[in-house]
């Protein structure tokens, strides 16, 4: 918050609201700051509560508002909106393709672009990402290489535990290095484009294990990870594909895209390009290699159209981490919850093609899947 009035304001309360596209109230809560000084730019006000949205499938916002005791007899509010989506089993930080941006000067090794994602820290199942998926777009030639001769080496890297919110903000870490010392290098995959690529086509890549050389790479629950495409040579003149009408949150005050030329430098929230760097989720096993009680869960209707329900049966209150996957184990729901028994979970499936999936629950104790079928 800032105080643009110039004179001390009392009483000021900040106020967040989930609002759905009628703009009906789906959750708030508030912050009381007694006394905002004249001198308060730009300071970090953390309002208390965590909202996860057990949403359908579809569009929402979240609205910031803000007022205080009448200064000189006049009342002053204000007023911030920022849109966010509830989408299908992609880990992105967009939900389609808008523009292409690139680096004002280009070092003559080439730039990379990338995005920071943060794993649950509560899930209790195992998962891993064997695909990435980005874009991106050219210029005419003869300055420019032609759209099908685009390369990128694709990397994920896992950022180190002791690099704190703090440290992003401030900048205190390593950013001197592509292969930073504040990060893990953990997968990689190279990219060539086909000969019949076109402007802002989505590419999939698919990742090796660094450690393991085999194909997928596991993900640590609660860790932070950077996927991100590097381009080099004749490339380095492409325009990384972004998203420019999501403003999203995440650590540091705001991260959500990251680039590299000379320095690793980060994108906040002010300036609302969202790479197009996405991973798919999959789980490591589909099989229950501890087998939780067949009664512990039931699974209706099935066959299923629009919801899916589980019906949980647990002889003691429970966390779990609930998945809903394909067949081959990518994930279309991640859901962690607590404390568990007695309990009927719904889960909207309308997006979902007609096939084979999967629900599954895991404890600290084992895992219980089962197969349901989607019919339109």
């Amino acid at each position: 918050m800032t105080n643009v009035r110039g004179v001390d304001q009392t009483n000021v309360v900040l106020t967040a609201s989930v609002l759905d596209t009628a703009g009906a109230v789906l959750y708030t809560t508030s912050l009381d700051i007694p006394l905002l000084t004249a001198d308060v730019v730009d300071s970090f006000f953390e309002i208390p509560g965590v909202y996860a949205p057990e949403l359908p499938l579809g569009d929402y916002s979240v609205v910031y508002s803000s007022t205080s005791d009448p200064i000189g007899g006049n009342v002053f509010e204000d007023e911030l909106r920022a849109a966010f989506k509830v989408t299908e089993n992609l880990f992105a930080k967009d939900d389609n393709t808008t523009n292409g941006i690139r680096p004002g000067t280009i070092p003559a090794s080439g730039y990379a672009m990338g995005s920071l994602y943060t794993m649950s820290a509560g899930a209790l199942d195992n998962y891993e990402v064997k695909t990435v998926e980005f874009a991106h777009f050219t210029n005419p030639p003869p300055n420019n290489p032609l759209i099908t001769q685009i390369v990128a080496d694709i990397s994920l890297f896992r950022v180190k535990d002791e690099l704190t919110d703090a440290d992003w903000a401030s900048a205190a870490w390593d950013r001197a290095a592509y292969q930073s010392t504040s990060y893990d290098w953990v997968g990689t995959g190279t990219f060539a484009a086909p000969s019949n690529a076109t402007q802002g086509q989505l590419h999939q890549v698919e990742l090796t294990d660094l450690n393991t050389a085999l194909p997928g790479v596991a993900l640590e629950n609660g860790a932070q990870y950077i996927v991100s495409a590097f381009y080099a040579d004749s490339s380095r003149f492409v325009f990384q594909a972004v998203d420019e009408d999501l403003e999203l949150a995440g650590p540091g005050g705001g991260i959500y895209f990251l680039f590299y030329t000379d320095l690793w430098y980060t994108g906040f929230t002010d300036q609302i390009n969202a790479a197009v760097m996405r991973m798919y989720i999959d789980l490591v096993v589909t099989t229950d290699e501890k087998p939780l009680p067949d009664s512990y869960m039931n699974v209706f209707p099935n066959p299923a159209k629009d919801v899916i329900n589980l019906g949980l049966q647990l002889d003691k209150a429970t966390d779990i981490t609930v998945t809903i996957a394909d067949i081959n184990g990518r994930t279309v729901y991640i859901d962690d919850r607590y404390g568990m028994s007695n309990e009927t979970l719904t889960y909207q499936i309308g997006q979902l093609a007609s096939g084979t999936y999967l629900a599954r629950i895991a404890t600290k104790e084992g895992t219980l899947t089962k197969k349901f079928i989607v019919q339109k």
